[in-house]
């Protein structure tokens, strides 16, 4: 349909008709051409990998600009309501560690609340918008109160042998010997030797004995699954150790074939016309050190695109009939790049969590639809600094708090859930 629409735009500038024979005749020799075109050669097969390298390299420089421009124009706009969000969670964080060392609150609730005070801690100091949000002075009252929170357990447990009628010196006996075998146990758990108080000595072997007992039992009925589990870390690591390999003795046959190369004698032209050590400005010679590097990088990444370009930048034209009888080899090192830079595409957004959550958060090509994102989040943000701030009128005493700590106890609940 294409070829009769284009013959029919002919016909009608020329003002005549194609006979049907002719056009019959013209698209058979089309397709003939068009086979013929399919059949490419090494010289073809170079381009089309060249190319595809090029196209690559520019996907991933734009790809690595837009997650900057993201990440600064988001920040710009979002940074005032993360900030009052963040106050208000540092409000809320020290009200809760109030209550950590508090005698009435159960020990599983405890837990609870020490677990949402760490939660808290833990956003404040990862916040991506907000920089230096200082939480030293809630880990030190934190710390605080679990050391009150030790005292009160040693006060209790005096208070109960007093009851039953150990005195003030024997209680203080019994606690330095079990520091002493507490210590003790430790070293055996690690394999090391330890003097144990005779006092202790026959109780201390029986539970210790007691516990590889358990252990062993433990381990032959109830931890299978950890066999397995230390199986699989094994052949995980061994995989990774064979791919490692694999990509090592890969590399060591692309570089081989590079020294095979033109590209090799291109190098050392481009090496030496920047070397470092034949310039004697001190400012041009940190320059020039920083082109090397930049060479040696493009070398061990087989990086053909890059040497070419600084052999043009730096030496002059590219010889006549460079590629010649060389076509294949380069087509195989262009096609490793090709890998590389894929991989290194889909692995920029991840290696970063904070930077693949803002990019997948706000980022559309649409600038109109990624102002709307941003919109909500904002707004998302006021709803949450309102809730923790009407959170801090009402959790004034145990009793208000214990419904949010028992919901958690049942569920995981963020602050933003307790209205």
């Amino acid at each position: 349909s294409a070829y009769k629409s284009y013959g029919t735009r002919i016909a009608s500038t020329l003002n005549f008709h194609l006979p049907i024979n002719t056009m019959n005749l013209t698209k058979q020799q089309t397709k003939k051409n068009r086979k013929v075109n399919h059949k490419k050669g090494p010289e073809q097969n170079f381009h089309k990998e060249w190319q595809r390298v090029q196209n690559l390299q520019k996907q991933l420089d734009k790809l690595k600009q837009t997650i900057i421009d993201t990440k600064e124009k988001v920040s710009a706009v979002v940074k005032n309501s993360e900030s009052e969000k963040l106050q208000a969670d540092g409000l809320l964080c020290e009200r809760l560690i109030g209550f950590v060392s508090k005698k009435s609150i159960p020990d599983y609730l405890r837990v609870e609340l020490i677990e949402w005070v760490i939660s808290i801690i833990y956003k404040l100091e990862t916040n991506p918008f907000v920089e230096h949000n200082n939480t030293l002075a809630l880990k030190q009252q934190l710390e605080e109160k679990l050391r009150q929170l030790d005292l009160n357990e040693v006060e209790k447990h005096r208070k109960k042998l007093l009851k039953k009628g150990f005195s003030e010196q024997q209680i203080d006996e019994m606690e330095s010997l079990a520091r002493q075998a507490d210590e003790a146990l430790k070293a055996r758990m690690q394999g090391k030797d330890s003097d144990i108080p005779p006092e202790i000595e026959d109780i201390f072997e029986e539970l210790f004995g007691n516990f590889e007992e358990t252990s062993m039992e433990d381990d032959e009925f109830g931890f299978a699954d950890d066999a397995d589990a230390f199986a699989y870390e094994e052949q995980y690591y061994d995989d990774i150790q064979q791919e490692e390999a694999r990509l090592k003795q890969k590399d060591n046959e692309l570089a081989k074939l590079l020294k095979a190369t033109p590209i090799n004698q291109l190098f050392r032209k481009i090496s030496r016309a920047i070397h470092p050590d034949l310039e004697s400005d001190e400012d041009k010679k940190r320059q020039k050190h920083e082109q090397m590097a930049s060479l040696i990088q493009a070398r061990e990444q087989k990086d053909i695109p890059k040497i070419l370009n600084m052999y043009m930048q730096y030496v002059g034209e590219l010889p006549e009939g460079l590629f010649q009888g060389n076509f294949d080899k380069l087509t195989k090192i262009l096609k490793y790049q090709s890998e590389k830079l894929r991989e290194e595409k889909s692995r920029i957004i991840e290696e970063d969590p904070v930077t693949n959550w803002i990019y997948n958060t706000f980022y559309d090509k649409n600038d109109q639809a990624m102002q709307r994102r941003i919109k909500v989040y904002i707004n998302e943000n006021k709803d949450y600094t309102r809730i923790v701030t009407k959170s801090l009128q009402t959790l004034t005493s145990i009793a208000k708090l214990r419904p949010f700590l028992e919901q958690r106890h049942c569920r995981p609940m963020e602050p933003d859930e307790l209205y």
